[in-house]
């Protein structure tokens, strides 16, 4: 079998981005019909969440354009010494030390919002993302170093023994972090769904947790996979990692959007207009709410529903539209 080298690495690495670059523009489309056309525009959570879509393809574009750009200058018009594979094997290049720093942004910005997303389903007790806090300034201080170390190599050949330790430290910490948290929000719904099981038996309500609780899980899966495995592919030495970590730019965006778009079909109709006979049946004393996806600064306050001795978290509405 042929060695895979990093002119070929690079040329299937361009290939994905454009696969999932490709996913991203039409998920961020979709994504941008939902929130340009909500009724309550002027929240945070509104602010963040399209300025965080918005960001996402900015950074996502750029990376995709540099590869492109990358192999150009290496297959087209660069006619030095070594060819294609001498000019792709400048690791300190401005091209490569700009890709990391799109990685940097990238994760960070889904990190963040990941932790605020668990924040605002804790009911905003700050005691909850201790944790992911600082694993999420972990990866941003190592990663940060990791591209430090890169730009000031100015050497030829893959990722040197300077840079394994701090690149290993922040996949391992986003890894972690992810996985931490993810699980946090999911436990929080599912007691939530637990705790209040004998009023949304056999109801939508039980019906679109269970969803909400799939989509998250899922879109936490699809981005954990490829972070593993790019992760793996980076310690194995194997020149796969270049593809793996292009997609994961694309993906991070893909799996916001893809929140925010199942989302807003599960939870985006109104109680009332799906099951008030099977809510009035169980017991008088629910006061149904708006279930839009939207919430404001102070909408954590809010009840989805108000049942005398049985307090619930607003956790419906603001799962989804959580950033």
């Amino acid at each position: 079998m042929r060695d895979f080298s990093i002119g070929p690495a690079q040329i299937v690495a361009l290939f994905m981005t454009c696969i999932f670059y490709g996913m991203l523009l039409v998920t961020t489309s979709l994504c941008l019909n939902i929130l340009l056309l909500k009724k309550d525009r002027n929240t945070l959570s509104h602010h963040i969440a399209l300025a965080a879509t918005l960001c996402m393809l900015a950074i996502a574009s750029n990376d995709a354009a540099l590869g492109l750009a990358h192999v150009l200058d290496a297959f087209a018009y660069y006619t030095g010494p070594g060819g294609a594979e001498a000019e792709l094997s400048h690791v300190s290049s401005w091209i490569n030390v700009v890709k990391l720093v799109n990685y940097l942004l990238q994760t960070t910005i889904g990190d963040f919002l990941l932790v605020y997303r668990c924040y605002v389903i804790h009911d905003r007790r700050r005691a909850v993302i201790v944790l992911p806090i600082f694993l999420w300034l972990a990866f941003l201080i190592t990663y940060s170093t990791a591209i430090y170390v890169t730009a000031n190599r100015h050497a030829l050949g893959s990722i040197s023994s300077d840079q394994t330790p701090f690149i290993t430290a922040a996949s391992v910490a986003t890894l972690v972090q992810n996985l931490a948290t993810t699980g946090m929000i999911v436990y929080k719904l599912w007691s939530h769904e637990r705790r209040n099981r004998e009023f949304l038996a056999g109801s939508l309500t039980r019906r679109r947790l269970t969803r909400v609780i799939g989509i998250i899980i899922e879109s936490a899966l699809f981005y954990t996979i490829f972070t593993f495995l790019t992760l793996v592919t980076f310690l194995a030495d194997n020149n796969a990692d270049y593809a793996l970590s292009d997609c994961v730019v694309q993906i991070i965006g893909i799996s916001f959007n893809m929140i925010i778009i199942r989302g807003h079909g599960t939870l985006s109709a109104r109680w009332e207009d799906h099951e008030p006979s099977q809510i009035s049946q169980r017991t008088n004393q629910f006061r149904m709410t708006d279930m839009t996806l939207g919430f404001g600064e102070n909408d954590h306050r809010r009840k989805v529903s108000e049942i005398s001795e049985c307090p619930q978290p607003s956790i419906y509405s603001e799962v989804a539209s959580t950033p």
